[in-house]
């Protein structure tokens, strides 16, 4: 339940980061999924690490 409340945060964040942008067009999607996935890769090596 926790991961889900983690997962479901960023996604909160990122929705309110392009709520408030001025540009929303200019927003890249591909970008945005690649930050996302970087993100996730990094917190789940950061887990599994001794």
């Amino acid at each position: 339940m926790l991961r889900l409340q983690s997962a479901l945060g960023i996604f909160a964040l990122l929705l309110i980061a392009w709520a408030l942008s001025e540009n929303r067009r200019a927003v890249s999607l591909r970008q945005a999924a690649i930050g996302l996935v970087v993100a996730f890769v990094t917190a789940i090596i950061l887990l599994k690490l001794p």
